[in-house]
């Protein structure tokens, strides 16, 4: 395997999930294969057999250089499709991205109860700052009182749907940011952070945002185990929790999923965006 800022030509993974990392869910496989298959570009392996229509879905994907993922079921197999290509060119990038897309398919998509509601209706960004810059002054808190109370309060004064963007990112991005982090560089943070910040900074615009959000999900964790397992979380997690409300509530905070409704996925079509 090359390091971390060595070029290699890989166009296709084939991850399969590692136990030890996170708790085990029932994945509604929806074939005999126990992996998620994730292509990095429209030139496939020689000797990977493209079922019918996939070629010309990878042709449309891989028309230009624009970043862009797409994640989903097609032909009996899940799939992430991945167009990075300026970043995608070490080992740890395409192992790190190819762990965080395929968990969330394959592992909350397709193996844990999808909350319905917390849809992506806000496209400005801008208060994810804000919300971040706050949850990590609060994590320095050893006030409970006054923790849940800034967190709270922040969240009271924003509208349904930017409240509703950082419930959704938060439950299925920061499940997702631990299973990768650990799976490409185990405890080595330093690592981690610097993959993250080339990501977030090759996406511009809106990445710029979500650095520090989705690097947030390591603090928050930590959290979270000072008081419970990692098997009891994950397990919680696994059920349908929303990990945000975990976080909250072994600090004494009021949650804020708990109304929502659970649903088990029958199919995510590849097309569709999540």
């Amino acid at each position: 395997m090359n390091g971390c800022g060595e070029r290699e030509k890989v166009s296709l993974i084939k991850h399969e999930f590692k136990n030890t990392i996170f708790v085990e869910t029932s994945t509604r496989w929806p074939s005999e294969e126990r992996h998620v298959t994730v292509i990095f570009s429209k030139e496939l392996p020689k000797n990977y057999e493209a079922c019918v229509g996939l070629e010309s879905i990878l042709e449309e994907f891989y028309k230009d250089n624009n970043p862009r993922l797409s994640i989903g079921e097609y032909c009996d197999t899940l799939f992430v499709l991945i167009n990075y290509p300026e970043i995608m060119i070490s080992s740890k990038a395409r192992e790190f991205a190819a762990a965080h897309e395929s968990f969330h398919i394959g592992h909350q998509i397709y193996g844990t109860p999808y909350i319905m509601g917390l849809k992506l209706e806000d496209r400005s960004f801008d208060f994810i700052s804000d919300f971040t810059k706050l949850m990590e002054e609060s994590l320095k808190q050893d006030n409970k009182k006054l923790f849940c109370g800034r967190v709270e309060k922040y969240l009271s004064t924003l509208p349904k749907n930017k409240q509703n963007l950082i419930l959704y990112k938060s439950t299925y991005e920061w499940p997702a940011e631990f299973y990768s982090k650990q799976y490409a560089f185990g405890n080595n943070e330093k690592e981690y952070y610097k993959l993250r910040d080339s990501i977030s900074s090759y996406l511009d615009g809106d990445g710029r945002y979500w650095a520090d959000f989705y690097k947030l999900s390591i603090s928050v964790i930590k959290n979270i185990e000072q008081k419970v397992s990692r098997k009891s979380w994950q397990s919680r997690v696994n059920n349908g929790k929303s990990i945000f409300d975990i976080f909250m509530e072994v600090n004494g905070c009021r949650t804020y999923t708990k109304h929502y409704l659970r649903v088990d996925v029958n199919k995510w079509e590849l097309k569709e965006s999540y």
